[in-house]
């Protein structure tokens, strides 16, 4: 009788939720496009580069517990159905934290002039960030996408 050697399973984390912009749906997904409205409003953004109009690679630097690790991320759209939802896929690396991979759905939908967007993503982690646990994990994702859509919204507002 043979023993099967099967990897151990990566930790992954589950989030979803949904911002109410009071933007109209089109201002939204032009913003969500621009890098220079990316690298203002992604907290701890150094930069973002766009490849191409579907690749994008994005450097942040931030604290994580004492840590302050350094993480290079690539993503790529797909999908897209202007101005109403596409898909990510984003894999990010740090030689102090490990890596992340994941992809996410992102739909956005007219509410009297206004914008919903709901997004659903999942991340699979190795390293400490697998170790440091999905609820840590998690809550801070959360807390940087809310961070992220206030920004953003308020990069239009600062501009217009």
């Amino acid at each position: 009788m043979s023993a099967t050697n099967n990897p151990p399973e990566r930790p992954s984390v589950r989030v979803e939720g949904n911002y109410l912009f009071q933007l109209e749906q089109q201002t939204i997904w032009r913003l969500m496009t621009d890098p220079d409205v990316l690298v203002a409003s992604i907290r701890a953004c150094k930069s973002v580069q766009k490849a191409n109009d579907l690749e994008y690679q994005i450097v942040l630097k931030f604290a994580l517990g004492i840590a302050k690790p350094e993480f290079l991320i690539d993503v790529v759209l797909s999908d897209l159905h202007e101005p109403e939802c596409y898909k990510m896929r984003a894999a990010g690396r740090s030689r102090l934290m490990g890596s992340a991979t994941g992809d996410a759905n992102v739909a956005l939908h007219n509410e009297n002039g206004h914008t919903r967007l709901h997004y659903s993503a999942r991340v699979m982690l190795t390293g400490m960030l697998g170790k440091i646990g999905e609820r840590v994990v998690q809550a801070t994702a959360k807390k940087a996408l809310h961070y992220f859509f206030a920004k953003l919204e308020q990069q239009f507002c600062a501009t217009d």
